[in-house]
C-alpha cells in the first residue's frame, strides 16, 4: 500500500523533526494534538511499517489496542492540554557530526498514576519510570547493556578529527546514510526495527536490510571486517534504559554508559527490553560495569 501522507521529518533550514512529519497531517505534536485517534493508526496512516497483510488499524504499531494504554492515555492529556515538555531535540548534521531528534515528556500513567517519562522518535515511543532515568533533564541518559558472564565490554572509541583519511571517510559516509535514514519517519521506524526479530514485532516490515541499503547507496563499504563493517556493526549494539533488563535479563555482568539525549535510537515499546541504539559510539562515557571490564577498541 502506498502511504497516504507525507512521512519527511525535514523542515526547511535542514534539521529533523522528532515526529511523524515536518508538515501535514502527521505533524501533530503535544502541544498541538490531533482530534482523535485515526492518525495514532498506523495500520491506515503507515502502511509501509506493517508487514501484515490484514486490515487492521495497529495503534501506535502495536497488535492490540490494549497495548498502548499508557501510549493513549499520554495523548488524551495532551489534548487536554495536560503537557509537561522535558525536551524536544531536532535532528542536526554538521560537519563531521550528526544528532538524532528525539522529544521526552514527562506525564502521571497508569492505574498507580506514577511519573514516567515518555519519549517520542519516529512514531516508536519508550515508557520510562522517571526514577531510572535521573539525567534526562540535564540533557543525557544513561543506557546499560548486559553481557551475560563476558569478562569485558567492547566498544568503539575514537575522535572523529584524529582519523586517518579512509577511517575519516567511512565516518561521513556513515553520518550520510543515518541522516538519509532519519528524513523520512517511515523509512526511520523500519530500519530501527528491521533487526529486532522478536514474536512481539513479527507483524511489522522486518528484514528487509533497508538500512544496508542505504548505506550502500551512500557509497559506505560493508564488506565484512572492513572499516564500514565495524563501525555500523557498532550502531547495532542494543542497549537498554532500564537498569534491570541488563541485570536480570541479559546479565549478570553489565556495564553502564552516559550519551546525549540526541545520541540515540529508540525502538518502540512492545518491542520490549526498553531498547536504545547509539548513532555516534564515540559520545559514549563509562559511568560503571559490573563483573567486567571496560575495553574501548580503537576504530
Amino acid at each position: 500500500m502506498s502511504p497516504k501522507h507525507s512521512t519527511s521529518t525535514l523542515i526547511s533550514d535542514g534539521r529533523i523533526v522528532p515526529w511523524l512529519a515536518a508538515e501535514g497531517a502527521l505533524a501533530y505534536t503535544p502541544e498541538s494534538p490531533p482530534a482523535r485517534d485515526y492518525y495514532f493508526q498506523y495500520g491506515w496512516v503507515l502502511p509501509e511499517v506493517i508487514a501484515s497483510k490484514r486490515k487492521r488499524h495497529y495503534y501506535f504499531g502495536a497488535c492490540y489496542k490494549s497495548e498502548p494504554d499508557e501510549v493513549l492515555q499520554f495523548w488524551n492529556e495532551a489534548r487536554a492540554g495536560h503537557v509537561d515538555r522535558v525536551a524536544v531535540r531536532l535532528g542536526r548534521k554538521e560537519e563531521g557530526t550528526f544528532t538524532a531528534p528525539i522529544a521526552v515528556y514527562r506525564q502521571p500513567l497508569g492505574w498507580d498514576k506514577k511519573l514516567k517519562y515518555i519519549f517520542i522518535q519516529h512514531g516508536s515511543y519508550q515508557v520510562i519510570e522517571q526514577q531510572a532515568q535521573p539525567l534526562v533533564d540535564q540533557g543525557f541518559v544513561i543506557l546499560w547493556r548486559g553481557i551475560e558472564t563476558a569478562a569485558e565490554f567492547r566498544h568503539l572509541q575514537f575522535d572523529v578529527g584524529q582519523l586517518p583519511a579512509d577511517q575519516r571517510r567511512a565516518w561521513s559516509l556513515y553520518c550520510e546514510a543515518q541522516w538519509r535514514i532519519l528524513s523520512d519517519s517511515a523509512t526511520s521506524f523500519m530500519a530501527i526495527h528491521d533487526s529486532v526479530v522478536r514474536c512481539e514485532t513479527g507483524h511489522l516490515h522486518t528484514r528487509t536490510d533497508i538500512s544496508e541499503r542505504i548505506a550502500g547507496e551512500c557509497g559506505l563499504d560493508l564488506s565484512e571486517g572492513g572499516i564500514g563493517d565495524v563501525l555500523w556493526g557498532s550502531s547495532l549494539q542494543g542497549f537498554s534504559l532500564e537498569k534491570w533488563v541488563a541485570e536480570k535479563k541479559f546479565g549478570p555482568n553489565w556495564a553502564a554508559f552516559r550519551t546525549p539525549l540526541d545520541n540515540i535510537r529508540i525502538t518502540t515499546f512492545f518491542a520490549g527490553e526498553s531498547e536504545v541504539r547509539v548513532v555516534d559510539p564515540s559520545k559514549l562515557e563509562l559511568l560503571e560495569t559490573c563483573g567486567c571490564k571496560d575495553h574501548a577498541v580503537p576504530f
